[in-house]
């Protein structure tokens, strides 16, 4: 292992990684209050209910298959980036990082958000990874998603008065990352944050799809804000995997961004939600039992 290496002891870093029961039990309440809450809304406007089940009855069966490969997709990516990450430190298979990081996605669609938990045990059990470099790289994976969403959160307006595609945006950060790796001590994270740039391509296209699923259609520059938003929603720390928040996000701005209802926008969500569960929780059961699998751990 090298690089420097922060202090474990630090309850500062245990509090962030662990936190306290119940402040992770309140959280998880308030997410499902939250989602109750959303679909709560939506069954109140029956028509916009019954519309989006008559468009999912109908749906095209590989639209369906493409809005599951994107999240399988956004899996793997996110995978690659935590495996970018750790290299410095440790030396952890990209199979291996990308098999326990779906895992742990899985795992968090628990109460309680075990899977932060469980990724952090995994490595220090197998691979020795003191609790300080777990909290580093889980920082800076945090870091890396907000600096892009951020990026393109200032770029989209200014693109839009300048009469740029909405696209645009990713050849924009794309060059930014490219020179960024110019600079030796900038090089690790532009590469890494080429990674989360494709997360949110990806998920971009997921709104694409899951709008157009239930009947509704958006452009792309509007997808691109969709996904800046789930993301930012994704990161808030208080609400498993963004659980209520991102339903009630997408649905309340809809209106300003596409010209939909609250009730079509929080459809929408529900459906890439569950395109989330019915992808992602599969994945994740198969990566663990394949964990399971591997050699003894290096250390108690």
């Amino acid at each position: 292992m090298n690089g420097p290496e922060p202090s474990v002891a630090d309850p500062l870093l245990r509090s962030f990684l662990l936190g306290s029961t119940r402040r992770r039990i309140a959280a998880t309440a308030f997410g499902i209050v939250a989602l109750v809450a959303a679909i709560l809304a939506l069954l109140w406007n029956r028509d916009t209910f019954h519309a989006a089940l008559a468009a999912l009855s109908w749906s095209d069966p590989r639209r369906v298959a493409e809005l599951l490969a994107g999240t399988l997709g956004q899996l793997l990516l996110s995978g690659l980036v935590f495996w970018w990450l750790y290299r410095r430190f440790v030396a952890v298979p990209p199979v291996e990082m990308a098999a326990l990081v779906a895992a742990a996605n899985a795992a968090n669609f628990l109460p309680l958000r075990p899977g932060l938990v469980g990724r952090i045990a995994y490595l220090r059990a197998r691979h020795a990874v003191p609790l300080g470099i777990s909290a580093r790289v889980t920082l800076e994976a945090v870091a890396l998603s907000a600096a892009v969403v951020m990026f393109f959160v200032v770029f989209l307006p200014l693109a839009d008065r300048s009469g740029l595609p909405g696209w645009s945006a990713f050849i924009g950060f794309g060059l930014s990352a490219v020179i960024a790796t110019l600079a030796p001590t900038m090089r690790h994270y532009a590469i890494a944050s080429m990674g989360r740039a494709g997360e949110l391509a990806l998920l971009a296209w997921r709104y694409l799809i899951a709008f157009a699923l239930i009947g509704k259609e958006i452009d792309l520059d509007a997808a691109i804000a969709f996904a800046c938003i789930a993301s930012a929603a994704s990161m808030i720390p208080f609400s498993p995997n963004g659980m209520g928040v991102r339903e009630w996000a997408i649905g309340l701005l809809a209106p300003m961004i596409a010209g939909h209802t609250l009730q079509e926008g929080i459809a929408a969500e529900l459906v890439n939600r569950g395109a989330e569960l019915v992808a992602s929780v599969p994945a994740g059961g198969l990566a663990a039992a394949w964990l399971a699998r591997r050699p003894a751990p290096v250390s108690p």
